[in-house]
């Protein structure tokens, strides 16, 4: 499964940025920190899910790919 990911670093970054955003763009999960997209991604781990592959909302940053390895250390 490819899954969009805003990733941001609080709760009102993401609300902007998913503002911004055209809604064709916006994916399936709604923004969040590495964190709470870690807990999002591992619901469709545990319903049986082989894996996902993380695709940008946002132009890639070096950031943008910090955060997504964070979420991929915490869903490990």
């Amino acid at each position: 499964m490819t899954l969009p990911l805003l990733l941001v670093e609080s709760e009102a970054e993401g609300r902007r940025a998913f503002a911004a955003i055209d809604p064709a763009r916006r994916g399936i999960l709604p923004p969040g920190t590495p964190e709470q997209l870690a807990e999002r991604v591992r619901a469709y781990l545990a319903a049986g899910f082989g894996g996902v592959i993380f695709r940008t909302v946002r132009p890639t940053t070096p950031e943008w790919i910090d955060m997504a390895a964070e979420v991929i250390r915490l869903i490990r």
